[in-house]
């Protein structure tokens, strides 16, 4: 709870955020927040500006941080979705999924494709039954027919199939995907930007 005193030592795992009263030879792994594998020093009376980003907050501990090395006193600050980590998981909690291209021009193809048979139907059963004199239910039905085969039932299927051939493609080359949409994404990639120490492959 805030207010609580927190006594995080080497190979401890923080437990909520902690502003430090005392430290000695403290250092923290932050690489989950931060992106950083190497541990961070804190200071109980480091300077801090109050627009700080994360990884400059020396006098804080947040929690399911890695105590590195040393130990340290802190009073606790904040618990739960309230911490620096809470923040993050609401936020991905409430995240939008974004529909990726494939499933939009997907959409937009079954769209088109059932307005085409839709109209053809019609045309079918304007011509069997007002221009041929033809019976009613049976040009009905024949309309019926021709609208259920015209559709691509096997789109779907066929959409995933290729995703699949894409995961396993990506496998052989040590990639593992766990979302089928990732494919798609993957192939559209063209530039990977990471920092001066490789935090997306190191970390």
């Amino acid at each position: 709870m805030p207010g609580d005193i927190g006594l995080p030592e080497a190979g401890d795992v923080v437990p909520a955020d902690l502003s430090h009263l005392e430290t000695a030879s403290h250092k923290i792994e932050e690489a989950a927040l931060t992106g950083e594998f190497v541990p961070v020093e804190k200071e109980a009376d480091a300077e801090v500006a109050a627009d700080a980003g994360i990884g400059d907050r020396h006098n804080m501990a947040y929690q399911n941080s890695n105590v590195a090395y040393g130990r340290g006193v802190g009073d606790v600050t904040n618990t739960g979705r309230y911490t620096e980590v809470g923040h993050i998981a609401g936020r991905l909690a409430s995240a939008d999924e974004t529909d990726i291209l494939l499933k939009q021009n997907r959409t937009q193809l079954t769209k088109v494709l059932t307005y085409v048979v839709i109209v053809i139907a019609a045309l079918n059963f304007a011509v069997g039954v007002l221009l041929r004199g033809g019976v009613p239910i049976a040009g009905l039905k024949t309309a019926v027919a021709l609208a259920v085969a015209a559709l691509p039932e096997g789109l779907f299927a066929i959409v995933t199939d290729v995703l699949s051939l894409g995961t396993q493609t990506l496998a052989k080359r040590n990639a593992i995907v766990s979302k089928l949409p990732a494919v798609e994404t993957l192939g559209f990639t063209e530039i990977i930007a990471s920092d001066k120490t490789e935090t997306l492959t190191m970390n």
